[in-house]
């Protein structure tokens, strides 16, 4: 059995959130309230790879979920929110569905080309003059500086962990992002915060 299975139960999943990287939910709350203020507060707004909560649930913000794990979608739905269960590269909405198309640390699990069709998809359910908000964690610049920031990349159940020049090249892949650089834990991880706004 693989040991990152007990993270699919939601309670477990919550759990080592807060023990491998302490301090995140202030830290990148703050983060994703001031990127997101722009975004009015009637937004349609997904959540692509929500797990059991969402990260927008903090800002009064009601996404609707999709993740690939059952019982992911079903605790989002639990709390009284709609959620899919689906492919985040074969999104199951028709293009320019929301205002806001939001994705945390889900492009680190997946191989280059099936994060870039992640991307294009995202994108494609994304309205024109709608925004898109990225967030994936990116190795230290030098393990040395960070030895425990690396050593929990290593660990990391997502066998992608890009350093930042890979995932704007390889992932992103074009100059129409912003991207922004930060600690995103009291343990010296980081991350990048990448934002697009759709305009055609």
């Amino acid at each position: 059995m693989n040991i990152y299975r007990i993270l699919e139960i939601p309670a477990f999943y919550r759990l080592a959130q807060a023990v491998l990287a302490p301090g995140m939910a202030c830290i990148v709350g703050d983060r994703l309230s001031g990127a997101l203020a722009q975004v009015p507060a009637h937004a349609t707004v997904l959540d692509v790879g929500c797990g059991p909560s969402s990260w927008l649930w903090q800002l009064g913000m009601k996404p609707v979920g999709l993740d690939m794990c059952h019982g992911y979608t079903k605790k989002f739905r639990d709390a009284g929110n709609l959620s899919v269960t689906a492919s985040a590269a074969v999104l199951p909405f028709p293009a320019d569905s929301f205002d806001l198309v939001f994705s945390f640390a889900l492009l680190h699990h997946l191989p280059d080309a099936m994060a870039r069709e992640t991307i294009a998809e995202i994108v494609r359910a994304t309205r024109v003059g709608g925004h898109v908000l990225l967030f994936d964690p990116v190795l230290p610049k030098t393990a040395w500086r960070r030895p425990l920031a690396w050593v929990l990349c290593k660990l990391d159940r997502g066998r992608f962990i890009r350093s930042q020049g890979q995932y704007e090249s390889c992932v992103l892949g074009g100059p129409e992002w912003k991207t922004f650089r930060f600690t995103h834990s009291y343990l010296g991880t980081e991350g990048v915060l990448s934002v697009l706004q759709k305009t055609c």
